[in-house]
């Protein structure tokens, strides 16, 4: 019974049948055999979807204040952190991801919540933040690390700079790419920023 209301409820938020998932979380009291904290997570991600973002985040916002989330539910938060990313609710997300990172003991997913918060500033035109964001992912668990993960992290935070403004900040981190990027089709695609952006840098002066 317990795995069919789940199976039902996620199927509904799946298909968009928001009518269907809030009748499902219609009840004010915990179904017997649900956990509360899963319960409040499901109910926060309707409210969410339905609209009311507000009062779905700051549900979300209490229970990680107030509770020690396991590794599955911590994943489910996750996921309702990147439907507010999806309907635009950056600053939403952003103050979630902040406070989650506090709870995350494993680096590895700390790296990866400071990506979606960099994604958040990026959405929001704060490229400056996006930027270093980009780049504390990528060297949070070796400095100087240029792993496919550093990889990417330092490629979006050039971006960023490039949006920025800061122009020679971006040229210098797509010029440490291109010494240890082997794909040949991601090379050229780095040579050409570099080359626009020097160009560009040629025709201010």
């Amino acid at each position: 019974m317990l795995a069919s209301w789940r199976r039902l409820l996620d199927k509904a938020l799946e298909k968009g049948d928001l009518g269907l998932a809030s009748k499902l979380m219609s009840q004010l009291d915990v179904p017997s055999g649900i956990d509360l904290i899963e319960w409040q997570l499901r109910r926060a991600r309707v409210q969410i979807l339905a609209g009311v973002s507000e009062s779905g985040t700051e549900l979300l916002m209490q229970m990680v204040t107030d509770n020690r989330l396991s590794r599955p539910q911590m994943d489910y938060l996750i996921q309702i952190i990147l439907d507010l990313q999806n309907i635009d609710a950056h600053d939403q997300a952003f103050q979630l991801l902040s406070a989650l990172l506090t709870r995350v003991p494993e680096l590895s997913m700390h790296r990866e919540m400071l990506f979606w918060m960099a994604d958040s500033r990026m959405a929001q035109e704060q490229f400056a933040e996006a930027a270093k964001l980009y780049l504390h992912s990528a060297a949070l668990i070796t400095p100087g690390a240029m792993d496919e993960w550093a990889q990417r992290s330092r490629y979006h935070a050039a971006q960023a700079l490039e949006k920025a403004g800061l122009n020679e900040d971006a040229i210098g981190i797509y010029q440490t790419l291109l010494e240890v990027t082997k794909s040949e089709g991601q090379r050229l695609v780095i040579r050409r920023r570099i080359q626009a952006l020097l160009l560009r840098a040629q025709r201010k002066g």
